[in-house]
């Protein structure tokens, strides 16, 4: 069994070799330990750098630039015509007038039109 006072002779000793930052020795030491720099524990803080030198894709040039413009206004076109086509084969939609409904002059008097008298405007 370990007592309290073991523990921290023992924390004692194995932090006695650690260089203290400043000069006050009255002071308890830094609470983080000294890492000098580049020290393994850098490396799992940041990852490290990709170089893309070597992997560089080729330049465009204007010949690839026409190409995938063309490539692209063609798949359009046929996306829109693909669209219009489905579009025609439909019987549904803005382009389709409603069925009118019979209204006879009986009809209409039934639903008790306000009465027009005069010849100023509707």
């Amino acid at each position: 069994v370990v007592t309290r006072d073991a523990a921290i002779v023992d924390a004692a000793i194995a932090t006695s070799s650690i260089d203290d930052d400043d000069d006050d020795d009255t002071a308890p030491i830094d609470s983080q330990p000294y890492e000098p720099r580049g020290s393994l524990r850098d490396t799992q803080t940041m990852p490290p750098r990709n170089s893309t030198r070597g992997n560089l894709p080729p330049p465009l040039t204007q010949d690839t630039v026409n190409r995938m413009i063309q490539e692209s206004v063609e798949a359009a076109i046929r996306a829109e015509k693909e669209r219009v086509q489905n579009e025609a084969n439909r019987a549904e939609g803005p382009n389709v007038a409603p069925v009118a409904k019979e209204c006879t002059f009986a009809d209409f008097m039934k639903c008790s039109p306000i009465t027009f008298r005069g010849n100023e405007g509707a």
